[in-house]
């Protein structure tokens, strides 16, 4: 995991993730990638393609694992 700044956040990513490749979100959008995070399997390997905010949840969370 790697620490990145996306959307005026520190979120903490898969290595993998390219900075630049994600848009920013709305706050209301960014509520609803963490919701979807935490609707996930406990365990669940962090897919490098998902936005930062959803593998930034993941992890810190606990649910996620690279």
């Amino acid at each position: 995991m790697r620490k990145v700044e996306h959307s005026g956040q520190s979120l903490y990513v898969a290595d993998a993730t390219v900075d630049g490749m994600f848009r920013s979100l709305s706050p209301e959008e960014a509520c609803d990638f963490r919701a979807w995070a935490d609707e996930q399997d406990e365990g669940v390997k962090i897919n490098p393609l998902w936005h930062p905010v959803v593998q930034d949840q993941l992890f810190i969370s606990g649910r996620g694992i690279e």
